[in-house]
């Protein structure tokens, strides 16, 4: 991922020639994803699965990469 400030620049220039609705509608689908994947509930889950590993009591989660 290019982190430097001319692809930000960019990426922002696409973002703003976009609609309004095409704005929008990608705004909740980055709300969704936030909710799946980052959520307390998702991150609990995930962090049990992970010490039951941990313990010998459970499989490799997903959330482990390595």
């Amino acid at each position: 991922m290019d982190i430097r400030v001319e692809p930000l620049a960019a990426a922002l220039r696409e973002a703003m020639a976009l609609s309004d609705s095409a704005r929008l509608e990608m705004g909740l689908r980055g709300r969704k994803l936030v909710e799946e994947k980052c959520s307390w509930p998702k991150i609990a889950a995930e962090m049990k699965s992970v010490y039951e590993w941990v313990l010998g009591q459970g499989p490799k989660p997903e959330c482990v990469v390595g």
